[in-house]
């Protein structure tokens, strides 16, 4: 990523949603989490990787409108000079409520997982990131490489209820972004959302801070 991208504002009731009960995560608070992460990573380039975060409605664009969607968007932003690629996803046909999932590009590897909450296998969406990442190639006159589907390890920390996915899409990417592990336990969605609030008051996070064990932050 060339420099810092703005970030999102996101109002006190947003914030305050996230303590509610029973209460999905929306795209507006989904995505201010996520700029504040790509952040941490450009200040902290030095030790972290380089990341770039997708907004929360590119996925549905580009399934929809295919090149329409994206011949502008990513003109000024070479998106492969990144060392992983985060695109959050929400299935409004998923169980009863709509789902968010986290597909993650690592750019170097050529792989594209999902990492899913829920445990489902999500090919047929990685393989839609991969038409995209083909074709964005292609347009950049870049080789085009033999993209892989590779499933999210099997012991990640799931949620346990029909509406923490965004909470979970959200702590994937933080310890994924940093090329931490996830490790084989319950994470409480709880604290997940107690951090995030407290990110998003902040406006930042930093390379020591906001640190996930499933079951509680550090």
């Amino acid at each position: 990523m060339k420099g810092l991208r703005k970030l999102i504002t996101v109002n006190q009731t947003e914030i305050d949603v996230l303590a509610a009960k029973d209460t999905l995560m929306n795209d507006v608070v989904i995505e201010a989490y996520l700029r504040i992460i790509e952040r941490r990573n450009w200040y902290h380039k030095v030790c972290l990787p380089s990341i770039y975060m997708f907004d929360t409605f590119f996925f549905k664009d580009w399934k929809e409108k295919r090149y329409q969607a994206v011949n502008n968007r990513f003109k000024k932003e070479d998106i492969f000079q990144n060392d992983m690629l985060f695109v959050p996803v929400h299935l409004p046909d998923r169980g009863s409520r709509g789902h968010w999932i986290l597909i993650v590009v690592m750019v170097e590897e050529n792989t594209i997982t999902a990492y899913d909450s829920c445990g489902w296998n999500n090919e047929a969406e990685r393989g839609t990131v991969r038409d995209f990442l083909t074709y964005e190639a292609t347009r950049r006159n870049r080789k085009v490489e033999a993209w892989k589907t590779v499933d999210a390890p099997k012991n990640i920390p799931r949620q346990e209820n029909s509406y923490d996915c965004g909470a979970f899409v959200c702590m994937y990417a933080e310890v994924l972004s940093r090329k931490a592990r996830l490790e084989e336990k319950k994470a409480s969605g709880k604290s997940i959302r107690k951090n995030i609030a407290s990110v998003l008051r902040a406006g930042r996070v930093g390379v020591e801070d906001f640190r996930y064990t499933p079951s509680r932050a550090i």
